[in-house]
């Protein structure tokens, strides 16, 4: 799914109301029930939430409307404020604000002030749409202002007002927590300012006639978005037994970092992967791990790391598997090399991480034992340790950076970080929108690397299970954090990664 400019839905939405035969009242109808759903995931950790809903003269302000009157009908307290005098409305938007019940009609503030907000207040955002560029006029320059100091919560209705939805930039702009954006997700989400404005980002269809949305789009944005995931997605047969859902190895761990390799393990199994084996070092310690979870102890020569000791455990493992995560927690001690060769060389689908990163970094010839079933998971630092190792340039777009990596190693990469990228050797390069703060905690990049391995062993090709553990697990942090992004571990995310709890 590609990310579209404000031009091009600006043209989607004409043809769908007058070619389409749609009316325009119908679909800001759809457009304000999402919100409204969104807006009450936003309020969740309050107890009484009051709704400050600030609509302009636009579309966004008629979405807000429609948004105000089903959360009064639910007997939330909203209070509404508008940028302009009702009776300069036109339009659909009109007909949303005569929708409104009388008494609210009749409350609207239109003045905005710093005492208006309340320890309870979630600010709905439906000052401006994807037309702005350059500095929003007054009043909505003043109460974007207003809205970012009050630090309360806010949601924004398609896009945050004040950004660019085409360049992502923003001279001021709405900072929201979450962001449900219109039909498709716009350009300037993912570039410049728009990730940090836009928050969590959830996709409202409002019911665009799929031939209009798979039409040609001039976009150069490729994203790997909820539809990707369940259109990917194999339905499993009734009658499927664990031998077919894979076997993943799992070889991580030392002394110094014992946890590691269980959450990747663990990941794995709550991932879907059939039979997960854990291989760690004997003299590391050992974790308490789920009954489920086959776990073995290696040779070490009484190091506690990995050594050639392991081999002859490691190829017996390695005959009765399908994939493999090799790296969480192994650290660079040079002595694990000859079982990175002997996995690699393996050639069955493999997830390299952490450690197994940086120790391919420091030996960058052992570039010639990947192949493209290999996916590399690099977080920032990894991935310029790998780029000075093999003479990349740091210049540069994310995406570029990653495919360039891609093309050298003729692996998968996945680049973490916000809205993470995967760029396959073949040139095809994904932003992922799913995730959270919540993923900025040790280990998750662990349970990432299991998660990964479990679609490898159920049989997805290397590129496709990266793009839907990245999805997945991005969405199981969403999940996590309800509550609140503030105290979620590495710990939690396994428990989320269940495929039918995936779509809210």
């Amino acid at each position: 799914m590609k990310a579209r400019t404000g031009e091009e839905m600006r043209e989607l939405d004409r043809r769908a109301i007058q070619e389409c035969g749609i009316p325009g009242i119908w679909l800001m109808e759809q457009a304000g029930a999402a919100v409204a759903h969104c807006a009450e995931v936003l309020a969740k950790p309050f107890v009484s939430p009051d709704f400050i809903i600030l609509a302009g003269k636009g579309n966004n302000g008629g979405d807000a409307f429609v948004a105000a009157r089903l959360l009064t009908k639910k007997e939330f307290h909203c209070q509404l404020y508008l940028t302009t005098p009702p009776e300069e409305l036109s339009g659909d938007a009109a007909e949303a604000f005569r929708r409104l019940p009388e008494w609210m009609q009749d409350s609207v503030k239109f003045t905005l002030t710093e005492q208006d907000f309340s320890p309870e207040s979630v600010v709905i955002d439906g000052l401006l749409g994807t037309g702005i560029s350059g500095v929003p006029r007054t009043p909505a320059k003043e109460w974007i202002e207003y809205v970012n100091e009050s630090g309360q919560p806010v949601l924004s209705i398609d896009i945050p007002s004040g950004l660019n939805a085409e360049t992502g930039e923003a001279e001021c702009c709405i900072q929201a927590d979450m962001t449900v954006t219109l039909a498709a997700y716009k350009r300037g989400m993912f570039y410049r300012q728009g990730p940090q404005a836009c928050g969590i980002v959830n996709l409202a269809p409002i019911g665009f006639p799929k031939t209009l949305l798979d039409g040609e789009s001039f976009g150069d944005t490729e994203l790997f978005t909820e539809y990707d995931f369940r259109k990917s997605y194999r339905k499993e047969q009734f009658s499927t037994h664990k031998n077919q859902r894979g076997t993943l190895l799992v070889a991580g761990g030392s002394a110094s970092y014992a946890g590691a390799p269980y959450l990747a393990a663990v990941s794995a199994l709550r991932g879907g992967a059939g039979i997960v084996t854990l291989l760690v070092p004997e003299h590391a310690e050992k974790k308490s791990a789920p009954n489920a979870l086959i776990v073995r102890s290696v040779p070490d020569n009484g190091s506690g790391c990995w050594t050639s000791a392991a081999e002859t455990t490691v190829q017996e493992t390695i005959e009765r598997s399908d994939a493999i995560v090799f790296g969480p927690g192994i650290t660079t001690d040079r002595r694990a090399l000859p079982v990175l060769k002997q996995l690699l060389s393996a050639k069955l689908p493999m997830v390299l991480d952490a450690d197994g990163l940086n120790l391919l970094a420091e030996h960058p010839h052992l570039v010639s034992y990947l192949h493209d079933q290999t996916v590399l998971t690099p977080h920032p630092g990894e991935f310029k340790r790998l780029q000075k190792a093999f003479g990349l340039s740091p210049e540069g777009s994310r995406q570029d950076q990653a495919y360039e990596l891609a093309l050298h190693t003729g692996a998968v990469v996945v680049l973490k970080g916000q809205h993470t990228v995967v760029a396959s050797p073949d040139g095809f390069v994904t932003l992922n929108v799913s995730g959270t703060p919540a993923l900025a905690t040790a280990g998750s990049g662990d349970c990432l690397a299991g998660l990964c391995g479990a679609f490898l062993a159920n049989g997805y090709p290397a590129p496709l299970a990266a793009r839907m553990a990245v999805f997945l697990h991005g969405r199981a942090a969403e999940r996590a954090a309800e509550a609140g992004t503030h105290g979620v571990i590495a710990d939690d995310l396994p428990n989320y990664y269940t495929i039918s709890g995936v779509f809210v």
